[in-house]
């Protein structure tokens, strides 16, 4: 309750006949311990504790069954690896239509210029998912944008919404998936898209 150590209370606990109830626990669930989400991170770190301090004095050691956590609208944390790569989970409906709804990490860009990535993997959580580059007018929904992403299902697609509040359009590469390097440039109001 005060953020201190509860371990030796709940060890207490355990072992205390009087209190301890009739059934044992033989495996405890707790989140993974990599979920990158701060709660899910505490919880599996006080499990993981107490599992351990529990079966070092106890003879029924409980097994921890780590599980993974994603809530809709709530994917995994923004990551950038040691290693220079970048992790990302995915939330929203779709980079599509006349409005966009999805996770996105950004930079400034003032003028011509470009941005190059390697699009490791994408989850397959729909056909369209998309991972990639973009570059748009501003962060509203509805903004003007280009893009060029890997899609699980639906090859490279390059798209773009040319008017803000307009339909998107799309010119796919069928059969690609990644890894694939996608790459966008921008030279004044024209954008180019390649990939290799």
């Amino acid at each position: 309750p005060d953020g201190g150590d509860t371990s030796d209370g709940t060890l207490r606990t355990l072992r205390d006949r009087r209190r301890r109830p009739r059934w044992r626990a033989a495996r405890l669930a707790a989140p993974h311990p990599e979920d990158t989400h701060g709660d899910h991170r505490a919880v599996s770190s006080f499990v993981q504790l107490a599992a351990s301090v529990c079966s070092t004095q106890l003879e029924d050691k409980p097994t921890v069954l780590g599980y993974l956590v994603h809530y809709r609208g709530y994917p995994v944390d923004f990551a950038e690896n040691a290693d220079g790569t970048i992790s990302m989970g995915a939330g929203g409906a779709d980079i599509w239509g006349t409005s966009d709804e999805f996770r996105f990490a950004y930079k400034q860009l003032s003028g011509d210029g470009s941005i190059t990535v390697r699009v490791d993997s994408v989850v397959r959580s729909d056909g369209w998912a998309k991972a990639g580059v973009m570059i748009r007018q501003n962060t509203n929904a509805t903004a003007m944008n280009a893009g060029i992403f890997v899609t699980p299902d639906n090859g490279i697609s390059f798209q773009d919404r040319p008017t803000a509040g307009a339909d998107s359009v799309n010119t796919a590469v069928a059969g690609l998936v990644a890894p694939h390097w996608v790459k966008l440039i921008r030279t004044g109001n024209v954008f180019t898209a390649q990939y290799s």
